[in-house]
């Protein structure tokens, strides 16, 4: 599991990217009371929000979302984190997994 910590008061922008070859990939992540949320790029396009919110203190890796219809060929999905909203600034990642030949973190 990953967290990263957007200190109050930052502008947010940290990110997580990894290079893949296939038409879809999956993201699981979790979820506590201090998860922000996060942006989601595949090759440089926005295609969904990621919320890492939940009401527990320590996070619940719960969520799972696939991407699909990426087309053949080599991709980059990338997670950019929000600037943080009060105390609400984590962001909670399990795992990648990718329906394709090899991948590459970043």
């Amino acid at each position: 599991n990953h967290h990263f910590d957007n200190a109050p008061g930052g502008t947010g922008g940290d990110t997580m990217s990894l290079d893949f070859k296939g038409p879809r990939i999956g993201l699981k992540w979790g979820r506590a009371k201090e998860g922000g949320t996060a942006q989601v790029l595949v090759d440089g396009e926005r295609i969904g929000q990621v919320s890492f919110k939940g009401r527990t203190a320590e996070p619940k890796f719960d969520g799972l979302r696939i991407f699909k219809g990426l087309g053949a060929g080599r991709h980059t999905i990338e997670l950019v984190v929000d600037p943080p909203d009060r105390n609400r600034r984590l962001a909670y990642v399990d795992y990648f997994r990718v329906y394709g030949e090899a991948y590459r973190t970043q």
